[in-house]
């Protein structure tokens, strides 16, 4: 049994350093990975909502500490993500996780190849308020809002790179994310168990899940401003590639 405490503190410490750092893989990878170890999605989506609604609130306060958070952006963007994941929990129940994990793996795998060759190229040196497209922000709201409702994850992949898309640098990108997140996952949280019913949490699973994903929010903020611009702009591109390819290659029913 603490064998096991262990394991989940480590996944939960791991997905987020990896998340709160490059901008995603959290959700997108624990939610498919305790889909395998046995558990139900009713189970799991909850527990992932109410991990992220913590990690995203403190790890979105070091970002902003450390200068990483764009309160434009913030604002554009949680609203309608909250919107986004409200329709998507209604529609969940009709729409086939195959066509939803399809949408999120092309979406995501698009977003990351564009993003990759802006920032190798060396686009987006800076966040110059006048080369930021605000009217894309609703967008992008809208899309990751509704990923994360179908399926508690697809957040942050879509959102790192269509912040990106706007005109944001990485960075900005990566700490608006993750307080974003915190704000949309707790409106989501509320809204599956309002629709749904939460049913009982795993407690087993979600305290040390937690406690390891909270415990990497620090430590994730400070690497995200120390890595150069480009760089890092340059992993979190590989990562969301990565994570798109990973969602396509385990599609249910292939």
């Amino acid at each position: 049994m603490i064998e096991f405490f262990v394991l989940i503190f480590l996944a939960g410490f791991i997905m987020e350093y990896v998340d709160s750092t490059l901008g995603g893989g959290y959700g997108t990878v624990l939610t498919p990975l305790f889909l395998l170890l046995g558990y139900t999605a009713p189970t799991i989506v909850p527990m992932i909502l109410l991990s992220e609604i913590l990690t995203g609130m403190i790890g979105g306060f070091w970002h902003k500490r450390f200068g990483n958070v764009d309160k434009k952006a913030v604002s554009y963007v949680a609203p309608f993500a909250i919107v986004g994941t409200m329709i998507a929990i209604v529609l969940a129940i009709t729409i086939s996780k195959f066509w939803i994990n399809l949408y999120i793996g092309l979406l995501v795998s698009i977003l990351g190849v564009f993003m990759f060759i802006k920032y190798y190229r060396g686009k987006n040196k800076s966040d110059d308020p006048k080369k930021i497209r605000a009217w894309r922000l609703p967008l992008i709201g809208g899309l990751i809002g509704f990923n994360k409702g179908l399926t508690g994850g697809g957040f942050g992949p879509v959102s790192t790179a269509g912040l990106s898309w706007v005109g944001y640098e990485p960075r900005k990108s990566v700490g608006s994310t993750a307080l974003s997140e915190g704000i949309v996952c707790l409106v989501g949280f509320i809204g599956y168990w309002s629709t749904k019913g939460i049913g009982t949490i795993n407690w087993t699973l979600a305290i040390p899940l937690i406690f390891g994903a909270i415990l990497a929010t620090y430590p994730a903020a400070c690497t995200t401003t120390k890595i150069p611009r480009r760089l890092l702009g340059i992993l979190v591109a590989i990562t969301v590639m990565l994570l798109g390819l990973g969602v396509l290659v385990n599609l249910p029913g292939w």
